[in-house]
């Protein structure tokens, strides 16, 4: 500032861009606007999708043929009331959130417990009662969830080391592709766990292509 005071003569004005006399302000300083919010949206959607079918199907994969339309169906309804609940609750101004790999294991693994009810097998019983035990489940973890929150536990994460942490997550997801390992093969979910490893001679190449392919476009 001290050289421009000498080569003109006058100080030079520090005033940032846009303010001043005649100076109109930058649109793209206000946000992207509506259509970009819009767009941002739809961009999140369609890359969010994928992840909310494939953790119904790991819900309810043990149930075997009706495990696509169940599952899906309540992936889907799912993943928007509770994503309409979150933007109503929340307390910041940007709300995000997503499915977890990791509730959708937890959760697979208590409605195969409960598949064991004839009551509760859609075979034998009503899937209705199947849905509200998955529901009131979520419910009861939601719940559990705020309670945690209020008496500040997440504190207590810091006492866990990163290895374990880390090995958790890892486990996590040995255990969600070999849950996907029979469908992937053309085989019924219970295939393994009711024929062990003679179930391998029953794999059908088109699944494993058409499995081989959706990886590929998903990257």
């Amino acid at each position: 500032l001290a050289r421009d005071r000498r080569t003109t003569g006058r100080p030079m004005s520090t005033a940032p861009a846009g303010v001043g006399s005649g100076a109109h302000p930058d649109p793209a300083a206000a946000g992207p606007g509506w259509g970009g919010e819009l767009r941002g949206a739809l961009n999140a959607t369609a890359a969010t999708l994928p992840f909310v079918l494939s953790f119904g199907f790991i819900v309810f994969g043990a149930i075997g043929a009706g495990a696509a339309q169940i599952g899906l169906s309540a992936a889907l309804v799912g993943v928007v009331i509770g994503g309409l609940v979150f933007i109503a609750l929340a307390r910041v101004a940007l709300p995000c959130a997503s499915p977890s790999a990791t509730s959708s294991l937890l959760l697979g693994a208590a409605v195969l417990q409960w598949l064991r009810d004839p009551g509760l097998h859609p075979a034998t019983g009503s899937v209705t009662l199947l849905l509200a035990a998955t529901s009131a489940t979520v419910l009861l973890a939601g719940a559990f969830y705020l309670l945690l929150g209020a008496v500040r536990a997440g504190s207590l994460v810091r006492f866990v080391p990163q290895p374990v942490l880390a090995g958790f997550l890892n486990g996590v997801a040995i255990l969600i592709v070999v849950s996907q390992l029979a469908p992937l093969l053309g085989l019924a979910p219970d295939a393994f766990a009711r024929l062990g490893n003679t179930a391998w001679a029953g794999w059908q190449w088109p699944a494993l292509v058409t499995a081989a392919l959706t990886a590929l476009l998903m990257v």
